[in-house]
């Protein structure tokens, strides 16, 4: 293999990440968001007493874990290793559960519009984040 055809395959003999790019920003695309959707969860914890209560506590330690786990797996995948950026990548899109309340709750309980809004923009967020890290984990291109 020559020098040139290694750098067209930009992939080391290991199977590391093809396009470290994607994967890379993918990574830090998912920690912040993960971080972000994390704080008004825990923070604006209001009981009052609604049936709402219980998804309220779900959502605070829902939110968290997987917070925690984005940013604990984050140096593990951050050179390519497939097991933890697939883990972040899938926590992503579980993570859209979390975001799915406001749609319903816009309709019963008089939520502003910007609460949906705001949560769709966070799903395409969250799906463009997992195609970054898969895109960066896909593995070299055969021709």
């Amino acid at each position: 293999m020559s020098i040139t055809s290694a750098a067209q395959t930009s992939v080391d003999t290991r199977g590391r990440a093809r396009h470290p790019v994607a994967l890379r920003f993918g990574l830090v695309l998912a920690a912040l968001i993960s971080t972000l959707n994390a704080i008004p969860a825990v923070s604006d914890i209001g009981l009052d007493g609604s049936p709402w209560d219980i998804l309220v506590i779900f959502l605070a330690i829902f939110c968290t874990v997987i917070a925690i786990l984005t940013v604990v797996l984050l140096p593990f995948a951050w050179n390519g290793r497939r097991r933890p950026a697939i883990w972040i990548a899938a926590m992503q899109l579980v993570a859209i559960v979390g975001l799915l309340p406001p749609f319903v709750l816009v309709f019963t309980d008089g939520l502003p519009l910007i609460a949906p809004m705001s949560a769709a923009i966070t799903i395409v967020l969250e799906v463009l984040t997992t195609c970054l890290i898969l895109h960066g984990m896909r593995g070299p291109v055969r021709s």
